[in-house]
């Protein structure tokens, strides 16, 4: 838990209150019962009405000063969860436990608080500028799918929330039933629905790799969790799932037409055409959303039906056993397949990748598009080199139009809308310098809507000429709390209207009378003999316009006598003086800042309606920007890891020369002896086997890895690690590769392993890959052999699938293999081996590490020797258990 500067939290926790008192009051009246003020009944009142909700794991958190803060139980519950400083606050009606951390640091907390399975009720502070008061509405509920907030999430990963609507029984059939999922992305306006068979529930899941998950049904939860319906489900505990139970009162679909982008009509003849079970899904993720973000203007895209036919399919076990998102062993991106490719620039490219990465394309023309374009943008790399400058220059438009009409955007985030505007125009530029009109065909089509929109061009003129360019580095000194009244710099041009332009010259002409009195004022205190601090302000505590004096210096009461000044407040160190030339200039300041701001506000509310207007326009440049972006990506991919362009086609080949797994390579370069990674060779097709068989770290696993990933980043669109690559489109991979008893899924290691098994047997086809390690090693020998030659005769007559199949039974399923004439000719047997180990002397005293060579190159044939006792030594074990070790194994040996 972190605790570091719990002492200076402490501290400043316990003056936050002190600091907001004393400029606003808001601490209410004491309540009827004479107990607690308002506000501490509110927090009350606030913690049981949460408290009530379908799970209850509400953390409660009350915006206060600069603070987050937690009060009686919760704070007793939860400091030490957060690892924040619990204290006591004493009331007339007895002390109170009082903890809280600073709003900056909201992002590392509320990782805390979804780790450890709670949502956070956010209360923000409401200023009433007319009363001078503030209230503290719950403003919003922050979960793992629903992060409004810019600081607190990731914007190169999607960040979707999930509903999912079950059949009405889970007993019977269970495997035909259908289910259905709608997903949403709030801070980016993306909106999906899909029907599918229970069974494609979690590949579906792991392609989307949602934040969180909604179910309406807790008993069905718990059956889902427990793997009763479908083993495989079990691995929903790895998501972050929220029991969300709609009440009697429902809303229908068309009460929530405001919260999708297009017109009302449109939007729900889009609702009405949905399926059944989309619909359900659909009406509990919009229901919630209105429990969560009441107020937010999530302005989704039309509800868009994913087609999961046209994308492979990856389970949440391939992604893990690939390493694809993140290592098995530190489960972070370091190491992992998505660390190594990503060389995008912006976050929407970064986003494109993560979704091409979890569902590669099974449609061969959009494959080949993406190998064209880029083999297009590999023919010239100073091209390569101005997309890169450019796109820098893009910003994540989706998401500065969702924080535009929900008022949360910063000025200088227009103008990144229109710079990026703009940019696009000099990209599609860049391109019709750079290629033939005949080359361009490929990728004209990203651009032809954005270039034919006049509208768009004009808002990004619009937009440079109404906000300042020095928003981007500077900031107005509004909501003022220390009293200046002069202000320097504004967002809006003057240009941007008459009136504005007007009112501008009249605040400029005050502003010069303000600093000629300035200075006369200081002239006049120089002259007596004052030089220090002289400030024309306006008084928080009077509201008074007066000349501030801050120092201790002995002379300032004679200058005020000789100066004949009137003197408002003194204090040891500040001296506040009445000036009436200042108190009319200050007035007129304040009032004029006052009609200026009214007229900004206009401005900015007509470009905010011209903004939204085009709202579906503006859509469209995001897959521009995210296109090139994946695209250049794989252009510099390709030529740093020297990869080459795969022919793609409707067969059921594999064939692969020279292939290298990608990241292994990587880490050998990284290593002290820069050991090279060694190449090899697979030619497979639909119905055949390659059984590979050889020493424990002697590559097999690599090997079965390498090529799945090959065939990943051939139907993402990227060039592959290999000299040569024929690869027919592959429609799912499977992996069957090590695991450990799971005990968090109350599940053994060969149980684990036999729900894997029964899966693929069950899903595989034969355009799909499956790559199997060490099947049946978890039980008996004979068993074991048994089980994966069952498997693996099924897998290739039946499931017609691809199939790589490391194991140490090389010999026993050869014996069965030979006996079966139905396989025999489809499967071929490959070693991997040690370097002349035959011919090390045992006798040497050269160390073991020296002694192992391994080979790495696949040859025909089997590997009759794992040599686990010499991995043993080379692993440390004691001489002693070695030596016993060798003598059993020879005992045994020669039994045989």
């Amino acid at each position: 838990m972190p605790t570091k500067n719990n002492e200076e939290i402490k501290k400043t926790v316990e003056s936050s209150d002190m600091v907001e008192d004393i400029l606003i009051e808001d601490r209410g009246s004491i309540t009827s019962d004479n107990s607690f003020t308002d506000f501490y009944q509110y927090i009350i009142d606030t913690y049981k009405t949460y408290a009530n909700t379908n799970d209850g794991k509400y953390i409660v958190l009350i915006h206060v000063g600069s603070f987050y803060e937690l009060y009686f139980e919760q704070a007793d519950k939860f400091s030490n969860m957060l690892g924040i400083t619990l204290t006591k606050k004493n009331l007339k009606s007895g002390p109170i436990s009082f903890s809280g951390f600073p709003d900056k640091m909201l992002d590392k907390y509320m990782d805390i608080i979804y780790k450890a399975g709670y949502k956070a009720v956010i209360c923000d502070q409401v200023l009433d500028t007319v009363t001078n008061t503030i209230s503290r509405p719950v403003d919003r509920i922050m979960t793992p799918g629903i992060v409004v907030e810019e600081s607190c999430r990731d914007f190169h990963r999607n960040n979707y929330l999930m509903a999912i609507s079950l059949p009405e029984t889970l007993t019977n059939d269970v495997e035909s039933k259908k289910v259905g999922i709608s997903w949403c992305d709030v801070n980016l306006g993306l909106f999906y629905v899909l029907e599918t068979e229970i069974t494609q529930l979690l590949s579906t899941i792991t392609r989307i790799n949602p934040s969180e998950i909604l179910i309406s049904d807790p008993t069905k939860i718990d059956q889902l969790l427990s793997g009763s319906i479908l083993p495989e489900l079990v691995d929903l505990k790895s998501y972050y799932i929220t029991n969300f139970k709609l009440g009697t009162k429902r809303k229908e679909l068309n009460e929530f037409l405001w919260r999708f982008a297009d017109n009302d009509k449109l939007v729900g003849t889009t609702l009405d055409s949905l399926k059944q079970k989309e619909k359900s899904s659909t009406s509990l993720l919009l229901h919630y959303l209105e429990t969560c973000l009441p107020n937010f203007k999530t302005s989704f895209q039309l509800p868009s039906r994913s087609l999961p036919k046209t994308l492979m399919q990856i389970d949440s076990r391939a992604a893990q056993d690939l390493e694809l998102l993140e290592t098995l062993q530190s489960r972070k991106r370091v190491g992992a397949l998505s660390h190594l490719i990503d060389k995008t620039l912006t976050s929407p490219g970064a986003r494109l990748l993560n979704t091409w990465l979890l569902a590669p394309s099974t449609d061969i023309k959009e494959i080949n598009k993406r190998h064209d374009i880029l083999e297009l943008f590999l023919k010239d790399f100073y091209f390569i080199e101005k997309l890169k400058q450019l796109l820098k220059k893009t910003a994540d438009v989706n998401r500065i139009i969702r924080r535009i009409e929900n008022n949360r955007a910063e000025r200088f985030e227009y103008l990144e809308l229109a710079t990026t505007i703009n940019t696009i125009d000099e990209i599609y530029q860049l391109l019709k310098d750079s290629y033939p009109k005949k080359s361009l065909k490929i990728i004209d089509h990203v651009f032809q809507e954005f270039n034919s929109s006049t509208r768009i061009h004009k808002l990004g003129e619009q937009i440079l000429k109404t906000i300042d360019d020095k928003v981007s580095y500077l900031k107005p000194n509004s909501n003022r709390l220390d009293g200046e009244v002069v202000r320097e710099f504004w967002e809006i041009k003057e240009t941007a209207s008459t009136p504005l332009k007007r009112l501008r010259k009249q605040y400029d002409e005050l502003l010069i009378k303000s600093k000629a009195l300035k200075v006369s004022l200081q002239n006049q205190f120089l002259e007596e003999g004052y030089s220090g601090s002289l400030r024309l302000i306006k008084d928080m505590k009077s509201f008074q316009y007066v000349i501030e004096l801050r120092s201790t210096s002995k002379i300032i009461p004679q200058i005020i006598k000789t100066l004949d000044l009137q003197v408002k407040e003194r204090t040891k160190s500040v001296t506040k003086l009445h000036n009436s030339e200042w108190s009319e200039i200050g007035d007129n300041l304040i009032r004029l800042e006052y009609d200026i701001t009214l007229e900004e506000k206009k401005i900015m509310d007509l470009l905010d309606t011209k903004i939204s207007k085009l709202y579906k326009e503006l859509k469209k440049i995001s897959p521009i920007v995210e296109i090139l972006d994946v695209m250049q990506s794989f252009a510099m991919l390709a030529s740093q890891y020297n990869l080459s362009k795969p022919v793609m086609d409707e067969s059921t080949m594999f064939d692969v020369s020279n292939g290298r797994h990608i990241v292994v390579e990587e880490g050998l370069k990284n290593r002290i002896d820069m050991c090279n990674f060694t190449v090899n060779d697979c030619n497979i097709k639909s119905s055949e086997a390659w059984v590979i068989t050889g020493p424990n770290m002697g590559g097999k696993s690599t090997f079965l890895r390498q090529n799945a990933l090959i065939a990943i980043l051939a139907q993402i669109g990227s060039y592959v690690p290999a000299d040569y690559a024929r690869i027919g489109i592959i429609d799912k991979i499977f992996t069957r590769v090590g695991s450990s008893d799971n005990i968090f899924k109350h599940q053994s290691t060969f149980m684990v392993e036999m729900n894997e098994t029964a899966i693929i047997l069950r899903e595989a086809t034969e355009r799909s890959l499956v790559i199997v390690d060490e099947l049946g090693r978890g039980t008996s020998t004979n068993e074991g052999v048994s089980i994966a030659y069952a498997s693996l005769f099924r897998l290739l007559t039946v499931n017609k699938s691809k199939v790589l199949f490391a194991t140490h039974f090389g010999p026993e399923l050869m014996q069965l293999i030979e006996s079966d004439k139905t396989v025999s000719d489809t499967i071929s047997f490959y070693r991997t081996s040690l370097v002349d180990i035959s011919d090390l002397d045992k006798r040497s005293i050269k160390p073991i590490d020296q002694k192992l060579i391994f080979d790495h190159k696949l040859k025909r044939g089997i590997s009759y020797h794992s040599h686990a006792l010499e991995i043993a030594e080379l692993a440390g074990f004691p001489n002693d258990v070695l030596k016993l070790a060798e003598n059993n194994f020879q005992k045994l040996t020669s039994t045989v």
